[in-house]
């Protein structure tokens, strides 16, 4: 236990430490804590972001005290970082933390469960609680979320509670080469039809527990993977369905095995460049980053549905401080983040979205209106690292790998059945 106790209090010693906070400041009462991801902080950015928290000082008396928190910390993602904060050395919390919609989704799932029946003996971390947005209702909080569509609203809902305010999105679509297709491709159908081989992520990407062009599917066909009482399920059949599909396409080679190499999209970007290939899943940021992806259409994706879409994933505010004060102080500074010219030097910064249809209105950039345009038809899901999306995971796989689709589907929700009984 004091050995435990020991690398904790290290660990907490080296995320404060590495990196240095770029903006210092001694703590008062008029001070906001605030952390920004790394992901979204990397070289070109960093002059950017660091320029947007100075102001912020300069024009308020508000001031900004700062931390870039590591994604993987020593195997430590930002929910395991808040965690051990919060065990150690709890009035270090931030009062506001820009996060993905995910890990909102796994803070809020981890400070649900009991710890009735822990060893008080054995030093455990504490779960962290977000504070529900209802109290910012009464400082105008409404005005930000009246200009979003119910869709991006939705991102920083859990079961009707609003815990997280959306701020940068990130699009799921795919992009094709217009002379290769007649017309583009609407439904899973017709990719078979159209008989092009084509480029997705068959491995999940890190921290994720299934592939986004196969969640895209299960989905878009009334799939989920968690039901009303918080139970991993597996709905039969849009999973049948779907690798009904997955079966019909790799005998139809437009998908193979060899997918299974691929677990960013970067990785076949050549591909698709150089002309091998002509249809790739690829997701907006990919996209911002390399011009040469300009020549191409972008779409939604097909679906086992007669209506294409797109995967929806983001970055949400959410609040940790219960102070009032502190709560109003992140707020105004949020409010401040929130208009056209912070939000769009943010996005073009870090190759993002804005939430804002004003923000992306002065963007000027085709792409954005594509953006726009497909986000009407967008899918978010709840319990996509949970059992359920990783027997999805394995039944996809099976059947790249050459087994039925009927056993591959049986497989998975017998693992299911199973797991649920031993629970």
């Amino acid at each position: 236990m004091l050995l435990r106790r020991f690398w904790w209090l290290l660990s907490l010693m080296l995320i404060f430490s590495w990196p240095p906070s770029r903006i210092s400041i001694a703590q008062t009462s008029n001070n906001i804590r605030i952390w920004w991801p790394e992901a979204l902080y990397d070289e070109p950015s960093r002059t950017t972001i660091d320029a947007l928290f100075t102001n912020y000082n300069a024009a308020s008396n508000t001031q900004i005290e700062s931390r870039i928190y590591l994604m993987n910390f020593q195997g430590m993602n930002v929910v395991s970082q808040l965690q051990l904060v919060n065990t150690v050395a709890p009035s270090a919390l931030p009062d506001i933390v820009l996060i993905r919609r995910d890990d909102m989704n796994t803070i809020l799932q981890q400070a649900s469960l009991t710890s009735a029946n822990a060893d008080p003996t054995v030093y455990t971390q504490r779960p962290v609680e977000l504070q529900p947005l209802t109290v910012w209702d009464t400082i105008s909080i409404t005005n930000e979320l009246s200009a979003l569509s119910p869709t991006l609203v939705s991102m920083g809902e859990i079961n009707g509670i609003r815990y997280g305010l959306p701020y940068l999105i990130e699009v799921q679509h795919v992009l094709y080469e217009p002379t290769a297709f007649d017309e583009a491709p609407q439904t899973a159908q017709d990719l078979l039809a159209a008989g092009e081989p084509i480029l997705f992520t068959a491995r999940p990407n890190t921290g994720q527990a299934v592939n986004d062009f196969l969640l895209t599917l299960y989905v878009s066909a009334g799939g989920t993977f968690i039901n009303s009482e918080g139970i991993p399920i597996l709905d039969e059949v849009p999973l049948r369905q779907t690798l009904i599909f997955i079966e019909e396409a790799t005998a139809s080679q437009i998908i193979s095995v060899d997918l299974l190499n691929y677990r960013q999209p970067e990785e076949y970007l050549d591909l698709l460049v150089e002309g091998e290939r002509n249809f790739a899943f690829v997701n907006s940021s990919l996209y911002l980053t390399h011009e040469e992806l300009t020549r191409f259409t972008v779409e939604a994706v097909p679906t086992l549905d007669t209506e294409p879409s797109v995967l929806l994933d983001g970055w949400v505010w959410v609040l940790l401080t219960d102070d009032p004060e502190r709560q109003a102080a992140a707020f105004q500074f949020v409010r401040w983040m929130y208009e056209t010219d912070q939000m769009v030097d943010v996005a073009l910064a870090v190759h993002s979205i804005p939430v804002q249809e004003r923000a992306l209105n002065a963007m000027d950039d085709p792409y954005y209106e594509s953006i726009q345009n497909l986000i009407g038809n967008a899918i978010l899901v709840r319990g996509r690292r949970n059992p359920a999306a990783v027997a999805l995971q394995n039944a996809f796989e099976a059947v790249l790998n050459g087994a039925s689709s009927t056993e591959a589907a049986t497989t998975a929700l017998n693992s299911l059945s199973s797991s649920t009984t031993d629970s």
